[in-house]
Formats: structure tokens, C-alpha cells, sequence
């Protein structure tokens, strides 16, 4: 404690130095510059940890002068990133054209395997949030918090996404539990632009439990929360053996007015004909957005199964007719929210009732197809414990009206008169509500959060709209007496 390496000697230790099971704390502070990890560990199934101590705060602030492309590159296998910062601070250019404006992203893991990343919140860097490429097997990104990336280009468009992904490994790189929202370009993209590629590397991916929303919001235009496919023209590197479950993904919609107008893509799959998506599976999850919030543009095999769709109209390219059949694709228990008669809508060939899509293709039979009027979900969407913090719980929560919502704790064990504290995810400097815990451990949330309707990044990055919020809820517990722990049992 008294001679602590710096963060750079630290991150670049050798393997006689530090290896699997061993531990590099952070202590709290702001940690000025831009860092790259050649860590690893040579020991089988053994990791070592780089972490944030105890509950300090600890940022990492790559605003400084630094030849480097990201705050955090990382060389390196079995190692586990966990619990800090890694953001610009201060007065900083967001716009391509100025002459002081720098491109630099948050996170790069560039070369190695195995590494996870666990807990870190990832915002406000003039580029990606995270770039998770091709050499880098067996990744895994659980419950991070991504926000505010990004940079308008020359061309006057938001440019950089929150999470770039590729994978050339047979093994499965895991995004589960993470918050992204608010990027100045896109969500999540499994993707490769490479148009000559003469290799596969966007494959072997699953995303799980994530809620990604309003994505393009600070460029004034909402882009794709989340895209699958490649530009090959090749026809090699084709988006391939992907999971999408249990996911959810909004864009700020007016249900009470059944809004549906403009252009707010939620979830796109596939982009050029020539390299159609193959065995990718959608399942479980909330899709929300405009016109074009669901669109399968370009996919030889899929599943399509056990999805809400808020969607205007759903939208598909005209490429898939030649592989749209129930031996390709395999469509049901879906529910669709459309606006009209006639909308399954495949691009320069016909449109469909939805009753004459099932007869048609034989696939969505026991799906179901309603009017956007009728749309409602349950109040509360998803409550996901931290398995790496203790007491904190992420909640996504819905009220068409923007009515406050009350959450039912009970299944979590949390005593009668511990105390808790209510974050909006969107302004995390401030709590909104706190409280004690009665004995049916029921809390009630606030949906209509006046004190947040101004934009939170730029002028023109909007607070969601008060039927959908994200919150993070910490309890203290409060320890049991022994009669109370004996009629908790009973």
C-alpha cells in the first residue's frame, strides 16, 4: 500500500510476476491516461482478476494527450476485468470536423482469449464503447453499463457503436446482462463491413438478458439497437450460429397515442444478399421501435420464436423469398403489433395480411397479429440480480400510461426494514426515491420522472419517454433477529 505500481507497470506484468488466481486492486481515484493489458494467464482454468477494491471508485479518464486508439486496449488470455470507469472526462470535442476533435474508443480487446469483462461502465468516449474483435475468443461481457458513446462524422451522421462483435474462435462469446443505451450510432453490431473477406469471423455469439435502447439518440436520428450480418459480397463471412434471447429493445414510443410514424429500426437482420445470416435464433424477446422496428432483410435459416414485436410493419427484402419456408425458417408463438391490414411487407414483391402470410409460407402458425391500439406488457419486465454486487438489482419496468409501478422483492430475501435507494440508470448521480422495506417487501417505482425530460447528454439526446425505465435498486440489509429469521423459515 505504501508503493503501489502505477496503472500501466500494473496492466503489464510479467508471468513470473503475476499469473492465474492472483489479484491487481485498484484503489479509488481518477487514473489519467490511456492503457493497454498484456496480462495472462498460462495456468489452465485460472484467471487472474484486475478489479476496482472493495466498492472504490475508480476511473479511468483517456482524456489526455496519447497516440493510443482506446482508454483500455487489452493483449491477453484469462484474465477478468471487473467493477471500474473508463470514460473521457472534462471539455472535449464530439464532432469530426473541429481541429482539436481525437477518435478514441472506450475498450479494445484486440488479441488473446478467454478474458471477461464484468460489472464496468463504459461511457462518454468520443468513439465505440467496446470493440470486441476476431482474435479474441470465448469473450465474455456480463453486466456492464454502456452509455453515451460515440461522435458526429465529416459527413454530419452519428458514427460508433456501443459494442462492436466478431469471432473467428469455435467458441461462444457471451453479452448478457448489460445496459446500452444512448450511443451516437448504433446499439450492438455483430457485424463486419469487410466486402472482400476470404475467412468467417462473425460467428459463435449470444446475447442474453441485455436491454438496449434509444441508440442514435444524441446524433438526433435512432439507429438499430441491435444488427446482425456482414457487407460480403463474397459470400463467406456470413453471420452465423447467433443467439438473441431474452433481450429487450426500445425506441421512445408514444403507446398511448399508438405512435408509429418515423424511422426507428429496433432489431435488423442481415444486410447483403449475397451473405444471408444462417442459423441464427431470436427468442424471448421484447422488440419495440417505429415503422421498421423489426427487419429480416437478408436470412437463409432462422428462428423466430416466442417474440413481441411493436413494429409498424414488419419489414423483409426480397431476397428472402427463395428461402422463406418452414424448413428454413421456423416462425411461432410470436405476437405482432402492426398498424394496418396488409403488413408483412416484403420490399418490391407483396404485401401480406397477416392471415395470408401463415397460408402462404405455412410458418407463424399459432402466432398471433394485433393492432398496434392493443399493445400493453406487464408492468414489470425483468428484475436481474448482480451476481457480482451485492444487494443491487437492475429492473426494467413498462406502464403504457406512465403510471409508477409497484415491485414485488420477496423472491430475493430481503428483511423487513432494510433500506434502499431507487438510480435511475439514465442519471446515475442521482437517487430518486429511498426508503425502508415493509414486511411484503413491496416498493413502489416512479415512471414519471419530471426532474429528467431534459436531454441528458446533448440537445438533442432524449430521456425515454416515462412508460419504459431502467433501474438500479441497492438495498442495505438490515441483519434478522433470531425470532424473525425463525418465522421467515416457518
Amino acid at each position: 500500500l505504501k508503493n503501489p505500481w502505477d496503472l500501466q507497470t500494473a496492466l503489464s506484468q510479467p508471468l513470473n510476476i503475476v499469473n492465474g488466481d492472483d489479484k491487481i486492486w485498484i484503489h479509488k481515484g481518477v487514473y489519467n491516461g490511456r492503457y493497454i493489458s498484456t496480462l495472462k494467464s498460462t495456468k489452465p482454468n485460472k484467471f487472474i482478476t484486475v478489479s476496482a477494491y472493495k466498492n472504490d471508485k475508480v476511473i479511468l479518464n483517456g482524456n489526455v494527450k496519447s497516440n493510443k486508439k482506446y482508454v483500455l486496449e487489452v493483449k491477453g488470455k484469462n484474465v477478468i476485468f471487473k467493477g471500474f470507469e473508463v470514460t473521457w472526462l472534462g471539455d472535449f470535442s464530439r464532432n469530426q470536423n473541429d481541429a482539436n476533435f481525437k477518435l478514441v474508443g472506450g475498450i479494445s480487446y484486440s488479441s488473446g482469449a478467454d478474458c471477461k469483462f464484468i460489472n464496468l461502465i463504459v461511457y462518454n468516449n468520443p468513439g465505440s464503447g467496446f470493440g470486441s474483435w476476431k482474435r479474441t475468443g470465448g469473450k465474455i461481457i456480463d453486466g456492464c453499463l454502456i452509455y453515451n458513446n460515440g461522435y458526429i462524422s465529416k459527413k454530419g451522421r452519428g458514427s460508433g457503436v456501443e459494442i462492436y462483435v466478431q469471432n473467428e474462435s469455435n467458441k461462444i462469446r457471451l453479452i448478457t446482462k448489460n445496459t446500452i443505451f444512448n450511443n451516437y450510432y448504433k446499439g450492438i453490431e455483430v457485424w463486419s463491413d469487410n466486402g472482400k473477406a476470404t475467412s468467417e469471423y462473425v460467428k459463435n455469439v449470444t446475447l442474453t438478458n441485455n436491454v438496449i435502447f434509444n441508440n442514435g439518440s444524441p446524433s438526433g436520428v435512432f439507429k438499430d439497437n441491435l444488427i446482425i450480418g456482414t457487407n460480403d459480397r463474397n459470400g463467406i463471412n456470413i453471420a452465423k450460429n447467433i443467439i438473441v434471447e431474452g433481450n429487450i429493445f426500445y425506441h421512445n414510443t408514444d403507446f398511448a397515442k399508438n405512435q408509429i410514424g418515423g424511422d426507428a429500426a429496433s432489431l435488423t437482420l442481415g444486410f447483403n444478399a449475397k451473405a444471408p445470416i444462417e442459423n441464427v435464433k431470436v427468442i424471448n424477446n421484447i422488440i419495440i421501435g417505429r415503422n421498421n422496428a423489426l427487419r429480416i432483410l437478408h436470412a437463409k435459416t432462422l428462428t423466430f420464436k416466442n417474440n413481441i414485436s411493436y413494429c409498424g410493419y414488419v419489414h423483409f427484402n426480397k431476397s428472402v423469398v427463395s428461402h422463406l419456408n418452414v424448413n428454413n425458417w421456423k416462425f411461432s408463438n410470436n405476437t405482432y403489433y402492426t398498424k394496418n391490414a396488409r403488413t408483412f411487407r416484403i420490399s418490391k414483391y407483396k404485401d401480406y395480411t397477416f392471415n395470408d402470410w401463415k397460408s402462404k409460407y405455412k410458418i407463424d402458425l399459432n402466432s398471433s397479429g394485433k393492432h398496434i391500439r392493443e399493445f400493453n406488457l406487464k408492468n414489470v419486465l425483468k428484475v436481474t440480480e448482480n451476481e457480482f454486487k451485492k444487494n443491487s438489482y437492475r429492473v426494467i419496468l413498462f406502464n403504457k400510461y406512465g403510471k409508477d409501478v409497484i415491485v414485488n422483492f420477496s423472491k430475493f430475501d430481503i428483511s423487513n426494514g432494510s433500506t434502499y435507494k431507487i438510480i435511475d440508470i439514465e442519471n446515475r448521480k442521482k437517487v430518486i426515491k429511498s426508503g425502508k422495506v415493509n414486511r411484503d417487501t413491496k416498493i413502489t417505482f416512479p415512471m414519471n420522472l419530471k426532474d429528467f425530460e431534459k436531454p441528458l447528454h446533448n440537445n438533442k439526446a432524449l430521456k425515454t419517454l416515462n412508460n419504459f425505465g431502467v433501474y438500479i435498486v441497492e438495498f442495505k440489509i438490515k441483519k434478522r433477529s433470531f425470532f424473525e429469521s425463525l418465522f421467515n423459515w416457518l
